[in-house]
């Protein structure tokens, strides 16, 4: 009580036993939860939209955010699972306009397209690859359209794109004997 005195004579107000530290806590804790109520409707607003038309366009932002995520797993997931998609994401959006039907499309797909992502991870730790892979691509690459990178070996041009590439026949392996220890 010693300081009441020295308190009030240097702020020049009267000593209020109302504004005690209990009630300065309330309302500044109220005040601090106010402005934050207000910012995460401000926030909130903006992100999901005020009205229907905006809810709308903010659905659909995001839905095509979504949709773009999970294509950037196509080159990850396992070949069997590659159909789901379509060549772009711009060609599935034209082919679904909806936001629905896209939506449908995700909440259907997600799982399976993480899950086979996750198991193109694992699969490729054990060494298996797909079957495509242990066989060379007959594509010849070119820069531009008539600059070859291979050069034409002895003289021989190369072939044009609408000519079929022939491949030798594989070898024949004779055939093993059948396993018969331990049958019968």
């Amino acid at each position: 009580m010693a300081q009441t005195p020295r308190y009030s004579s240097i702020h020049k107000q009267k000593f209020d036993p109302k504004k005690s530290g209990a009630q300065w806590s309330r309302s500044v804790v109220s005040h601090f939860l106010q402005r934050w109520l207000q910012l995460w409707k401000l926030r909130n607003n903006s992100r999901h939209g005020e009205d229907p038309e905006t809810v709308a366009i903010a659905l659909r932002i995001q839905v095509h955010r979504e949709l773009a995520q999970l294509y950037s797993f196509r080159s990850e997931i396992m070949p069997r699972d590659k159909d789901l998609f379509y060549p772009t994401v711009a060609d599935h959006i034209e082919a679904h306009p909806g936001t629905t039907v896209i939506r449908n499309w995700l909440s259907t797909n997600r799982t399976l397209i993480v899950a086979s992502a996750k198991e193109a991870v694992r699969r490729s730790l054990q060494g298996i690859h797909s079957i495509a892979t242990y066989f060379p691509s007959p594509v010849r690459a070119t820069i531009g359209p008539q600059t070859p990178l291979v050069p034409p070996s002895h003289g021989m041009p190369l072939a044009t794109p609408s000519q079929a590439i022939s491949v030798p026949p594989l070898p024949r392996v004779p055939s093993a004997p059948p396993v018969t220890d331990g049958i019968g």
